[in-house]
């Protein structure tokens, strides 16, 4: 049941950017989802066919962000495709996948699909269906892994040379040891609002507003206290964080009659 009183606050800072993302690999007029696997403790890319209703919505945001023109595919298209339960996104990958790669990215290519961002927003509108939402992440990241769509950037710290030990090392592939590496994903922000603004919608609530800053311009306007000062004159949450930006939302549960103006005028 949907609590339509109650609000809650959720802050999230660099959360997005250390949620795992799926790797899809176009092959032909085919989706593959590649996985880490081990074995003889070597890890290895293995590409399956996509099959998870989680990864093929978050792939078909992707599509419709990137592409524009109406390639994704609606709430209500998917409910007649899979009956509600999530099928119908693969059903839709499945049939539609060729032309809505090529009108977004053009030649096949790797995509990484952030597909544990629609997870934490599908989480949210369950947890706080009323909520304001705030949250500070990472747009660039230097030393990508390699030119693949939403690329990470996997990080070492360097154990095995003493006169460097401490130092950074950037990887060229995930593959790396568990626990040996941090692996970041800068946060397209166009790409997060429109997930949030159709994951809303699709749990019957309003998005009153959505608004993207960068994180210098954002803490210069709502810093008012400027208790973050230092000795030397200079702000560090004004001056610093070039590469971030702020998010900020607010949603509300919408009375069941209602919920057909969901969103209006956000799409």
């Amino acid at each position: 049941k949907i609590a339509t009183s109650a609000e809650g606050g959720v802050l999230q800072t660099h959360v997005y950017s250390r949620i795992p993302g799926d790797s899809n690999a176009a092959a032909s007029s085919s989706l593959s989802s590649s996985a880490a696997r081990e074995g003889s403790r070597t890890f290895f890319e293995k590409h399956l066919p996509l099959s998870d209703p989680v990864v093929a919505r978050a792939t078909s945001l992707l599509f419709d962000y990137e592409e524009n023109a109406g390639v994704g595919i609606s709430t209500a298209q998917q409910t007649s495709g899979g009956g509600g339960n999530g099928t119908g996104w693969v059903q839709w990958i499945e049939g539609n996948m060729a032309a809505a790669w090529e009108a977004a990215f053009g030649a096949p290519t790797e995509v990484f699909v952030p597909s544990g961002c629609v997870m934490m927003l599908s989480s949210i509108s369950k947890a706080f269906p009323s909520h304001h939402l705030l949250l500070a992440d990472f747009d660039f990241l230097p030393g990508k892994i390699s030119d693949a769509v939403n690329s990470p950037v996997v990080a070492q710290k360097i154990a095995d040379d003493l006169s460097r030990r401490g130092e950074t090392r950037d990887m060229d592939t995930y593959l790396v040891d568990q626990g040996t590496a941090d692996i970041f994903f800068p946060t397209d922000f166009g790409l997060l609002q429109h997930m949030y603004i159709e994951t809303m919608g699709e749990a019957g609530l309003s998005v009153r507003s959505t608004n993207s800053e960068r994180h210098p311009d954002f803490f210069s306007t709502y810093n008012v206290s400027k208790a973050t000062v230092t000795l030397s004159g200079e702000d560090p949450l004004e001056k610093d964080y070039q590469n971030m930006q702020v998010f900020t939302a607010s949603t509300y549960a919408l009375p069941k009659t209602d919920r057909s103006t969901r969103c209006a005028g956000l799409r």
